[in-house]
């Protein structure tokens, strides 16, 4: 896909692979519409783009990703532009050490992670020109997990870390594989990618014990990791390339097409979890 003019929508842009990918794609020539909860720092990026592009046409929503009202209004402000989408990339997510919940009642791993994603992706579904992308970043740590644990979904019980946000990250690859075949009619392609192991700001601000050694390790050892660059790789040939231009419903790395786990292929629990998520969210994705 040539992206010279192309509106590119990207959550979570404001540091690591989302800013990352935001600068490549921009340097492409595309639009580019930062989501993100942070002004100043979206701020910051829109300078960094202007500044590597020469271009001031890019602009930002604000939204903060662990309340559903603040991502209906992002969405609501988008549409109002009356531009339609060439990209979204789902981007946006956190981790934590501790369990919290948010504003709607719901542990924030999920919500932020799946819930708000998917609110946002729906809401703006009739914006997607024919031939658009959907682009969400997962994790490997999703294999680590046997499925999502529907009988407690908000893990409210015996909430584990890194088990949540690989509930989380199951939870990107199962809603890729459901919108994959509901969009397959429309043209619109969607795929989900793992990025690596990538030296960002992730977790940077939990004190929890894991993500505190992950902290240490990416500022005192980052060889063995990705530079936010390299990490945004992937999403931007899953962007660009046109190799993939009808390829959907697909999980990759380092730019190539990878199987799924028996876990992330599981339909009946990729339905049961679109059902759920459509009666937390309060939302019910549209025929398009």
């Amino acid at each position: 896909m040539k992206l010279e003019g192309k509106h590119v929508v990207i959550t979570g842009a404001t540091a690591g692979i989302g800013q990352a990918s935001a600068i490549s794609l921009a340097k492409s020539g595309a639009r580019i519409t930062i989501v993100a909860r942070n002004q100043q720092k979206i701020e910051n990026t829109l300078a960094t783009l202007k500044a590597a592009t020469g271009r001031d046409d890019h602009r930002f929503v604000l939204a903060d990703f662990s309340c559903l009202a603040s991502v209906r209004r992002a969405a609501e402000e988008i549409l109002s532009w009356d531009d339609k989408i060439d990209v979204l990339q789902n981007n946006a997510g956190i981790a934590s050490s501790v369990y919290r919940e948010t504003s709607d009642g719901y542990e924030e791993l999920f919500a932020v992670n799946h819930l708000a994603g998917f609110l946002l992706t729906g809401l703006l579904l009739p914006l997607l020109n024919e031939g658009a992308r959907i682009i969400n970043v997962s994790a490997m740590i999703y294999a680590s997990v046997k499925g999502i644990n529907f009988d407690d979904l908000p893990a409210t019980k015996n909430f584990d870390p890194l088990k949540g946000y690989a509930y989380s990250k199951l939870a990107n690859i199962l809603f890729t594989k459901e919108l994959a075949e509901r969009l397959k009619p429309h043209g619109v392609t969607c795929n989900v990618l793992h990025p690596g192991a990538v030296s960002t700001t992730l977790g940077a601000e939990d004190k929890g014990r894991v993500l505190t050694i992950a902290s240490f390790l990416i500022k005192y050892f980052p060889i063995f990791f990705k530079t936010p660059e390299q990490g945004a790789a992937t999403s931007n040939y899953l962007s660009e390339s046109d190799d993939i231009a009808n390829v959907t419903g697909k999980y990759f790395v380092n730019c190539k097409q990878v199987p799924l786990k028996p876990v992330g292929e599981d339909m009946e629990a990729a339905k049961r979890l679109w059902a759920l998520s459509e009666k937390m969210t309060g939302f019910t994705y549209p025929e398009i």
